[in-house]
């Protein structure tokens, strides 16, 4: 689906505050189906192409998809402790 080398914009699941311009540095292997990409600080994070995209809208879909997701997330666990204090 991309190739080594290709820019790309990525939202990282744990930060979905922030789209990231990045690089694909490596293709997904036969034991890790993650894409490796590197950021431009330097970094090297491996993500799900779901979380990977070629253009910035399509990077403000996946980053709010993956807002919503965060908050679902939390609006639970919020929920499983006040009904653990109950």
């Amino acid at each position: 689906m991309f190739q080594t080398g290709q820019p790309v914009f990525v939202v990282r699941p744990e930060h979905p505050k922030t789209i990231h311009a990045a690089v694909i540095a490596l293709p997904p292997d036969g034991g890790d189906p993650a894409y490796a990409v590197d950021l431009p600080d330097g970094s090297r994070h491996r993500l799900m192409s779901q979380f990977i995209a070629t253009d910035p809208a399509a990077a403000r879909t996946i980053q709010q998809s993956a807002l919503l997701s965060r908050a679902d997330y939390f609006a639970r666990k919020a929920a499983d402790l006040r009904e653990m204090a109950a």
